[in-house]
């Protein structure tokens, strides 16, 4: 998820839409090996951040495809980030002496420099 999230990043500083392409087909393939049946929190957050791609691919090119796109893959993952498992993967993060991210500043935040860590989900926990 790091080269789908990376390639979204470089894509929103540049004029064109290779690099949110590439970002679009590396969070495809990464659906490919974390499949909703094997491993449905993170498929979830996979397909979260393809919504995320989506999205700003949507916000550049002209009609609605894209962004229509963006909003199928956040319902779909939805379904699988209920409110009990948020709220139960909060507990965790808790518990497990994870400070909460409204203080970004220079505070080290929970998982930084670890893959899947903030620089992977944007700082949010439980969604990618």
């Amino acid at each position: 998820m790091n080269l789908g999230n990376t390639l979204r990043v470089l894509g929103a500083r540049e004029t064109g839409t290779a690099r949110l392409m590439e970002g679009v087909t590396a969070f495809r393939e990464a659906l490919q090996e974390n499949t909703r049946a094997r491993v449905p929190l993170e498929w979830a957050k996979t397909k979260m951040n393809l919504g995320n791609v989506l999205a700003a691919l949507g916000v550049r090119e002209s009609g609605a495809v894209r962004l229509e796109e963006a909003i199928a893959a956040y319902r779909e993952a939805l379904q699988e980030l209920t409110r009990a498992r948020a709220a139960r993967l909060g507990q965790e993060h808790r518990q497990s002496g994870c400070r909460p991210h409204a203080a970004r500043g220079a505070a080290r935040r929970c998982g930084d420099g670890e893959a899947g860590g903030p620089a992977d989900r944007g700082g949010f926990h439980g969604v990618a």
